[in-house]
This record gives structure tokens, sequence and C-alpha cells, in this order.
């Protein structure tokens, strides 16, 4: 497959002259853009990020086919997904930039989407406890931790690309706060760039957009807060990280 840059659809992308009649994201952040969005039109979006960058065929019949499957079990989850998407894309867009890489889309594309389809394996009703922000048992932390492991396994099964895999199996291994529980692999530059894309973007999406044990009660410039220093925890070990941490931000952010 020829690798070529990433093109996030148009109404995401600040860097383009083309105008829209969607809310531009240069009015509001972009996790608050798609936190905004219902189910049905994040899947119009996502089939729009996949024509922009050429993303189609047996993956992305495959990547949507799975997504149902999800929205039938939990479709908080697969809303999850689909926010996540945009967000991971202007990151890995933001990374590779950074570092002059080439890198496919399809990876980041489907890992994003689909990060959390491991929770086919976790049962509805501690998914609709995380749904509602409840605090979690050592138990369900337990059962909550295999998702990623899980998650890995059915992308496996189905032939999707080891880097994509990869980064779904480690999609929580450094986010801040995290207790790494991924599984640990060697990643080269693409891949690690795919995982934390992910990683950021699930994190930054679910602080803004979701309440939990962790972040009730804190203020819009508290999460904020986390995530810059989520961030800042996921590329520090990236060379020129300070400069690139703020770019990422900024992406995200606005």
């Amino acid at each position: 497959m020829t690798n070529k840059r990433i093109i996030v659809v148009d109404k995401f992308n600040s860097h383009t002259n083309m105008t829209t009649t969607e809310l531009c994201p240069n009015m509001i952040p972009l996790v608050d853009y798609v936190g905004q969005r219902p189910y049905d039109d994040l899947l119009v979006d996502a089939k729009e990020i996949a024509k922009q960058n050429g993303i189609n065929g047996s993956f992305l019949d495959t990547t949507f086919r799975l997504l149902g499957k999800l929205a039938r079990h939990d479709e908080d989850a697969a809303i999850g997904g689909l926010r996540t998407l945009p967000i991971a894309m202007e990151i890995a867009d933001e990374i590779s930039g950074f570092y002059g890489i080439n890198m496919d889309p399809s990876p980041i594309f489907g890992g994003a989407i689909l990060h959390d389809i491991g929770k086919l394996a976790v049962p509805q009703s501690l998914l609709q406890k995380s749904t509602a922000g409840l605090e979690w048992t050592a138990s369900d932390r337990l059962a909550m931790q295999a998702h990623v492991c899980a998650g890995g396994a059915i992308l496996r099964s189905r032939g999707f690309p080891q880097a994509m895999v990869r980064a779904v199996e480690e999609h929580h291994h450094k986010q801040a706060g995290g207790t790494e529980y991924g599984v640990d692999c060697q990643l080269a530059n693409d891949e690690r760039i795919y995982r934390d894309a992910i990683a950021m973007a699930d994190f930054e999406e679910a602080d803004i957009n979701r309440t939990n044990t962790r972040n009730r009660g804190l203020s819009r410039q508290q999460r904020e807060q986390e995530i810059a220093e989520d961030v800042a925890y996921v590329l520090g070990d990236y060379s020129d990280c300070s400069v690139l941490v703020e770019r990422v931000i900024k992406r995200s952010l606005g």
C-alpha cells in the first residue's frame, strides 16, 4: 500500500481554504465539536474522512461492520470510537508532518474507530456503569482491562494490519496515570505514532466529553491541564518534544 499524507475531512482541517456549512473548529475546539455530534452524523463524517484518504475496499467494509456490531452491544463505546477518529487523525498528521514521515492513514483510521472493539468481550452491565460515570470495583477494573487484549485478538482474526492491532492493544499503555496494562511490544516509528495518536485522542475526547469518578468536579481549565499533561507524558520520549507537545495541544484544543 502506498504511503500518503493523512488528510482530515475539510470541515475539521483548519489549514484548508475550503468553506463549509458545518460548524467550524476554528470557532470551537475539535474535542468539543465531536462531542456535539450524534452517532449518525459522526458516521457520515467518518465515511468522508475515509473518502478523503482513499480508504476503501474490504478494509473499510470490515471496519464499519465491526463498528456496527459494537454499536449494537454498546452504542456509547461506538460513539467514542467515532469521536476519537478525527482527533487521532489530526494528531497523527501533526506528528508525522513534524518529523517528515509519510504514513499510511488506514491503520490510524481503523485503529481509532475500533480502539474499543474489545469491549465486545465486556459485560453490558459494566459498560453501562462506565457510561454513567459510576465508581468501579476491583473486579470491574480487571474485567475492563481485558478489552485491550480482546480488541487485538478480534482485529488480528480479521486480518487487519499488525500496526493497527498493536495500536489497539496498547492505546492505554502510555496514558498519564494509566496502569500500563497494554501488551508490551517494540514499535517502529509509524506504529508508535499510530498508538500514541490514538492514546492521546482517546484521553482528550473522554476528558472533555465524559464525566467519571476521576474528573468529576474538575473545571474546564483543569481538564485541559490534564490533557496537556497527558500529551506531554505520551510525547516525552520523542525528539524536540516540547515544540511538538505545544503543536499537538493547539491542534486539539485550539
